[in-house]
């Protein structure tokens, strides 16, 4: 934070508190104090290491995923715009629409979400929030997958009926 220009600062604060992510000095300090003696206790350090490892595991995977959606839905962005008659909406909505399912799927998936380190110390149960958290993002990250295919299918299939359009 810019220490300079306290309106700069409750600005910044006040954003950061509508995306729940309010952090002031005093905050940070109990944040810190938390994770200390988190990581003085190794067996849960260890479950909460593994836990955020899977997360990471997932939000990797999601980027890849979006990264995939990205340059199917360009391929046949490119491929359904340049038939010169002109393509039929439908033909668009049908092509189009299984990327972008699947590219928000992901966004869900990658959602920025940080467990205070205060409740993992006090609240016994961050192990099953993570657990939790851990197989709904899963879940949505199957959904973007199943997605992502139906987009592939969808460009196989224009790619044919292209096809078959320019061979008459």
């Amino acid at each position: 934070m810019n220490t300079r220009n306290p309106l700069m600062n409750r600005l910044a604060i006040g954003l950061l508190g509508c995306l729940g992510l309010r952090r002031d000095d005093r905050h940070l300090h109990a944040e810190s104090k938390a994770l200390r003696s988190l990581q003085a206790d190794r067996a849960d350090w260890a479950v909460f290491t593994f836990l955020y490892e899977n997360l990471s595991i997932l939000d990797s995977k999601s980027t890849s995923l979006l990264q995939f959606n990205a340059l199917i839905l360009a391929v046949i962005t490119i491929i359904v715009s340049s038939v010169s008659a002109g393509p039929p909406w439908s033909w668009l909505l049908f092509a189009l629409l299984p990327g972008i399912v699947s590219s928000f799927c992901c966004l869900i998936v990658v959602w920025v979400q940080w467990t205070p380190a205060q409740s993992l110390i006090h609240d016994g149960d961050y192990d099953v929030r993570l657990l939790r958290l851990r197989c709904i993002r899963t879940c949505w990250y199957r959904v973007a997958w199943c997605f992502a295919i139906l987009s592939l299918l969808a460009l196989a299939i224009i790619i044919t009926l292209v096809f078959h359009a320019f061979s008459k």
